[in-house]
């Protein structure tokens, strides 16, 4: 992990220093991410915070829904978590990819919010919000961002057979 965090800290400015600034919050946030990995999350977090203004400076957005969903995860790996604020990051997340018509990172967000909803009880939320999305896809099955929406929807299923949703046929 240190390995790839050095590259990861030497490639930024490899990269403008060939006077390159397209990509700038997709490196930060991959970034970020690997720091909230190896236990740095504040750091993690403040990156997101520079990517997410390089996002405003620039009009680069492709990355931003990735970019919130990554402040969710953040979040969760603080010492004290806040699952408050990473169900609003990860909302915003997929908001803003199924504004942008991107439904793989839709989907990444979708299932981290749904994950978190689990966690929280709220198994029906959460096989409405994902179920739906997972459905869209056609193909790429075999994918990671496939295969842990499945095994989300999977958990979700039985889960509710040990423990049914409470509702009106209970």
């Amino acid at each position: 992990m240190e390995t790839g965090l050095a590259q990861l800290r030497q490639g930024l400015p490899a990269w403008r220093a060939t006077g390159a600034n397209v990509y700038e919050p997709h490196f930060l946030g991959l970034q970020a991410e690997a720091l909230g990995r190896s236990g740095a999350v504040e750091d993690g977090l403040d990156l997101i915070a520079k990517a997410l203004d390089r996002v405003e400076e620039t009009g680069e957005r492709w990355f931003e829904a990735e970019l919130h969903r990554i402040k969710g995860e953040l979040m969760l790996w603080l010492p004290r978590p806040d699952p408050t604020a990473a169900e609003a990051q990860f909302g915003h997340a997929a908001a803003t990819a199924h504004q942008q018509g991107a439904k793989l990172w839709e989907l990444r967000a979708a299932t981290c919010l749904a994950r978190l909803w689990i966690e929280q009880r709220r198994r029906g939320e959460a096989h409405d919000l994902l179920g739906p999305l997972y459905g869209q896809f056609a193909e790429g099955f075999e994918t990671p961002d496939l295969r842990a929406a499945r095994a989300v929807l999977q958990e979700i299923i039985v889960s509710s057979e040990k423990n049914p949703i409470p509702g009106p046929s209970s």
